[in-house]
């Protein structure tokens, strides 16, 4: 019997406290105000979400923390490079 795993992202307590973190970074000035927080919560949950299934494929060679800390470092500073 084969075992269906379904990755439906962070659930209702895991989008409020991303909204309430998008909010108050751009109310701080942290974060562009000129994006739809919306757009932003998708965004981060989409990178949730391709970490997943990383991990799936290949949970021997899946390096957590390293994975965390892209998918932030993404969400926050883009995929342009820095000078």
């Amino acid at each position: 019997m084969a075992v269906k795993v379904a990755i439906n992202g962070f659930g209702r307590i895991g989008r409020n406290t991303l909204r309430a973190i998008i909010e108050l970074g751009q109310a701080a000035g942290e974060i562009r105000s000129d994006i739809d927080p919306n757009l932003l919560e998708a965004l981060f949950e989409f990178s949730f979400i391709v970490a997943a299934q990383a991990y799936y494929r290949n949970p021997a060679d899946f390096d957590r923390e390293s994975t965390i800390t892209q998918c932030v470092d993404l969400f926050l500073r883009g995929a342009g490079t820095q000078e």
